[in-house]
């Protein structure tokens, strides 16, 4: 199989092939949030390799192995960037089907995020040959089984160090992926069962938390979460865009009836919007993420 010819275009190289197909290694620095696929977020040290069976306009098959050694991202755009489990790394297969419709079907698609494992499925439509300028689309789905994640998890290290607390939980995901490169749709739903939390002198249990959201073609995004158990319940409703630099904003509530203050005597707050109570006569310190106590 021969070499594919490398093209630059923004930053990212692409690939142009004969009727044969091709195949080629990649290699970049740094993808940042300035490229439309990765806004709020920052790949570093990306490698890997991409075989094509058949042209480029009709490939016949597509093989992808990808790794990215370090994986930033941030919640918003006043957030610092924030490390995620690494490596990230993808093995995708997928089978081409020409005619009127072209398509690429993926056959295999399997993506981890450090320790985390997601199943890739889906679809790819392709330009038709008498249109040729007409951006692909996509029907993907990327989902993940019950799975542990724990702060005390050296992969995890950075996100338990943003946080004041220690958490448990088994998580599962099922995010669905469509329109085209340029305007993206999304829609994704996250289950968190169950979550133990401990800070200091308090712990707390929650059944579940279950987060869904969706990101328009315009890149606005809404999201919520739902959690309750151990006499606390939680939720949380926000808004905003995922532009680079875009605003976000929401809402936060916590209702722990159980957390009754006895004979509070200071408060403070941090700069994550964190209040610590001095609940002298339960000889503790409270801590409300965001919210408020009854």
């Amino acid at each position: 199989m021969a070499p594919c010819h490398e093209v630059g275009a923004g930053g990212i190289r692409g690939i142009v092939g004969g009727q044969h197909g091709c195949k080629t290694g990649f290699e970049f620095a740094d993808i940042g949030p300035q490229h439309t696929l990765f806004d709020r977020s920052d790949l570093r040290r990306m490698h890997g390799m991409v075989e094509i069976g058949g042209s480029l306009q009709a490939p016949r098959s597509v093989r992808v192995e990808a790794t990215v050694e370090s994986l930033l991202w941030k919640g918003s755009a006043r957030d610092p960037l924030l490390a995620l489990p690494s490596p990230l790394k993808a093995d995708i297969a997928m089978k081409g089907t020409g005619g009127a419709s072209p398509r690429l079907d993926v056959t295999k698609g399997v993506v981890f995020l450090g320790p985390l494992k997601s199943e890739l499925r889906g679809s790819i439509a392709l330009p038709p040959s008498n249109a040729p300028a007409t951006p692909m689309r996509l029907d993907l789905t990327i989902s993940g089984a019950p799975q542990d994640i724990r702060s005390s998890d050296p992969a995890f290290r950075a996100l338990a160090a943003a946080s004041p607390a220690t958490w448990s939980t088994k998580a599962s995901w099922d995010i669905k992926i469509g329109g085209t490169p340029e305007a993206m749709v999304q829609n994704g739903k996250v289950t968190l069962k169950p979550v133990l939390v401990e800070s200091g002198p308090n712990k707390f249990a929650l059944d579940q938390v279950a987060a869904d959201w969706s990101v328009t073609p315009d890149r606005r995004f809404t999201a919520q979460a739902r959690g309750g158990g151990s006499g606390l319940t939680l939720g949380l409703d926000a808004k905003g865009s995922t532009e680079p630099g875009g605003e976000s904003n929401g809402t936060f509530q916590l209702d722990a009836p159980a957390a009754r203050l006895n004979d509070p005597r200071a408060v403070a707050v941090d700069s994550r919007g964190n209040a610590y109570i001095a609940d002298y006569g339960n000889h503790a310190i409270r801590m409300v993420v965001g919210g408020a106590l009854p």
